[in-house]
């Protein structure tokens, strides 16, 4: 039971990692010139696990494997390749961009902005510092982005998807990913 217990708190802490990356650039809405595409190319999916193995003190092999596990004891659908794009499950790629949208709305609400503004003012800077020119506490902003990733938590432990123990761990996990997300500063949009 113990050793099933890392293996879900790994999953849930690279779901985080993953998420906090895609909000991060769902956020920056940067267009790759071909420069930054051959980058990004040599930044795939192996690149990733590598680093976040590394950081965990595991090897990249015991990492995927833990996915895997986390995956057949939660029940969810993959298909071949295991950690990349297509071992997401069917509809992964939609929830993914719902939660943006939903993170993005949550910002431009407490910024009494509307989301295409908030795109348009992301760039260059981070959510502090356009909270701050828009005459709002960053950490009101920051607050209403952790309840509403608590209340995600909280459902999905309601629900039987994750226990009561990985619900507070991610919780804690949230606590601390938010404010860096606030204070990240995104890339400039490439001039066309």
């Amino acid at each position: 039971m113990r050793g099933s217990v890392k293996v879900a708190i790994l999953a849930a802490a690279g779901a985080l990692i993953v998420g906090a990356v895609a909000l991060g650039t769902a956020l920056a809405q940067q267009t790759p010139t071909p420069s930054t595409a051959a980058g990004q190319q040599a930044r795939g999916p192996q690149q990733f696990l590598n680093l976040v193995a590394a950081k965990l003190g595991v090897t990249p092999d015991r990492l995927q494997q833990a996915f895997q596990e986390a995956r057949q004891e939660l029940g969810i659908q993959h298909g071949p390749g295991g950690f990349g794009r297509h071992g997401r499950g069917p509809g992964a790629g939609e929830r993914v961009r719902g939660m943006m949208q939903e993170g993005l709305q949550i910002v431009a609400d407490q910024l009494h902005i509307s989301v295409d503004q908030l795109r348009t003012e992301l760039p260059g800077s981070s959510i502090s510092a356009v909270a701050h020119s828009h005459g709002v506490d960053p950490a009101q902003v920051a607050t209403a982005l952790t309840n509403a990733a608590n209340q995600r938590i909280d459902m999905a432990a309601a629900s039987g998807r994750i226990t009561a123990d990985q619900a507070t761990r991610m919780k804690q996990r949230v606590g601390e990913m938010i404010p860096r997300l606030m204070e990240r500063q995104l890339p400039m949009r490439p001039a066309r």
